[in-house]
């Protein structure tokens, strides 16, 4: 899936340890990933004499708060971090937050769901992960062999997330955050995490998308373990719908990539790609098939086991919201795995 946005900043990328100016008063880092997405997008956001507040944190890893300690000690101009927003809890994003509150005292702004899914996460017993997640793996069809290496791969969580701070303050869709004499509005939505915050300056037309309006990719929707028959794709989908009041040209500046304009373009093509997704389910559950059988198809290239994961995640994300939809028919067959037949 490719949309012809266009990177205002063609190929030009922030060198690491360093901060590049997107527009007035806002400026862009990127971290690296241990990942095949090897990057995440922070941003920096002027605040005057307060100082700046930070966007997103990166994974609590050496590489990345090497690089935090060249962007603290060279490119706040003698400023400090006042303030500390996390679009949501996903490590990439979160990850940093109680280090960076350590080093600066900033206070840690989040909407609720995704500060309690933090502590939650960073407080779950790996244990918790292997003895329940096996069982949905294997009810979506998986082999017994790929059941067995996602248990081994774990919840890796506690590795690239630093201790959440205990105390936070709540973005609400009420909440109005005046930074540098710009209004940021939060647009909430479930999807690719619970209560994802997206920020959006009307005035100056910007929008901090985070992980919601990718340029290139689509951002992983998937069902997990501790919510089998979730929902998200539903959440995701009307978030896209929503955003009419936008303008065409805005800038927009993601969590991965780079910043680009050309929203509407851009959020057609992720609602069409999920839609031909719903279609190729629908004919792979023509006959009764599982979720593994969706999968394979949604999905033909070689997978690892990390791959798969979030594979068979997506798969049931585009079956749950047919089944809720009324499309698919669900039932559990006797070996008890979940099987799936498309409504005549």
């Amino acid at each position: 899936m490719k949309t012809d946005v266009d990177y205002i900043f063609g190929e030009t990328l922030p060198e690491p340890g360093t901060a590049m100016e997107v527009a007035p008063g806002i400026r862009w880092i990127r971290m690296p990933l241990p990942f095949a997405l090897d990057h995440v997008n922070l941003f920096l956001l002027d605040d005057g004499e307060d100082g700046w507040v930070l966007v997103d944190t990166g994974a609590a890893l050496k590489p990345t708060q090497d690089l935090w300690e060249l962007v603290l000690a060279n490119e706040l101009q003698g400023k400090p971090i006042s303030q500390i927003i996390v679009t949501h809890f996903h490590p990439d994003h979160v990850g940093n937050a109680g280090w960076l509150q350590e080093r600066t005292g900033a206070p840690l702004w989040m909407s609720r769901t995704e500060w309690l899914s933090a502590r939650v996460n960073r407080a779950e017993p790996p244990e918790q992960f292997q003895q329940y997640a096996p069982d949905f793996y294997s009810r979506a069809g998986l082999s017994d062999l790929l059941v067995g290496e996602l248990r081994d791969l774990g919840n890796h969580f506690h590795s690239l997330v630093s201790p959440v701070p205990p105390i936070y303050r709540r973005i609400s869709e009420e909440t109005a955050l005046e930074i540098g004499g710009r209004t940021w509005v939060p647009i909430l939505s479930g999807g690719h995490s619970p209560e994802h915050i997206c920020l959006y300056c009307p005035d100056d037309n910007m929008v901090l998308g985070g992980d919601f309006l990718l340029p290139r990719i689509s951002p992983n929707v998937s069902v997990w373990w501790n919510e089998p028959e979730g929902n998200p794709l539903a959440d995701y989908i009307r978030f896209l719908q929503n955003l009419d009041y936008m303008d065409d040209d805005i800038l927009v500046l993601p969590s991965h990539d780079r910043p680009y304009r050309g929203l509407h373009e851009r959020r057609a093509d992720l609602i069409a790609h999920h839609h031909e997704r719903f279609e190729l389910a629908l004919e792979v559950c023509a006959e009764p098939s599982t979720a593994a059988d969706v999968m394979y198809q949604m999905f033909k290239r070689q997978l690892d086991a990390h791959q798969s994961r979030f594979a068979i995640g997506e798969a049931l994300a585009h079956l749950n919201y047919l089944v809720e939809d009324g499309q698919l028919d669900r039932s559990l067959d006797e070996s008890g795995v979940w099987r799936y037949r498309a409504e005549a």
